[in-house]
This record gives C-alpha cells, structure tokens and sequence, in this order.
C-alpha cells in the first residue's frame, strides 16, 4: 500500500462516523472524491454520490455503481491488553477511549497489510 492510501485509510478509520453521525467521515469521502470524479453530490439523505462520466455515449443501465457505508460499527473500547487487543463491551455502540481508538485502527491497518502481501 502506497504512502497515500495508508494515510487515507488512517483518517477514515480515525474519523467519528457512528450512525447518525457521519458528518466527519462524509466530508472525507467527498473531498476524495472529488479528486477522481467529474460530479460529486450529496444528496437529502446525506449520501455521497460521485460521478465519473463515460468517454462515450452509452445507455445509464450500464454505468457501473459501487456503494458503502459511511457509518461505523462502532464499539466501547473499556481497555487494550498488553497486545495491543482492545476489549469490547458487547452493549457499546460508540469508541470512547482514544487508546483503543488508536490500537482499533492499528489493528486493522496491520491486518490489512498483512493480506496484501
């Protein structure tokens, strides 16, 4: 993974998105976005849409969509073992301990990498 797209999965993973609260995790996904896309729009419900148009003319049944989320599954972090592992509280819904924000993001990076190689 290039420098760049660690650095980006880093911010995505790090921003605050629980559910009803994607405010800062859309913003990112936007300006990057509009880095790639002819069109970047948001729409009532807060999704973000880029459109990258076709070098041709071709019919809208044959665009291509790719669609996520934009909220996390989040979880309360009560405490990170000397691994590093952080501990979940089954009935938590949100990371409130910037350790375990730290040690989930770092996890998960470090699994990644380790997939691609």
């Amino acid at each position: 993974m290039d420098r760049e797209s660690h650095r980006l999965l880093e911010r995505l993973l790090l921003a605050h998105g629980p559910g009803g609260q994607e405010d800062e995790v859309r913003s990112l996904c936007q300006a990057q976005l509009a880095r790639h896309c002819d069109e970047v729009t948001l729409d009532r419900a807060g999704n973000v849409i880029g459109l990258i148009r076709s070098a041709q003319p071709s019919h809208p049944d044959d665009g291509i969509r790719v669609m996520a989320h934009l909220d996390e599954i989040a979880m309360l972090v009560k405490r990170v073992d000397a691994n590093g592992i952080p501990t979940e509280n089954t009935h938590g819904f949100e990371i409130i301990d910037e350790a375990g924000i730290d040690a989930c993001a770092a996890t998960l990076i470090e699994f990644l990498l380790a997939e691609r190689s």
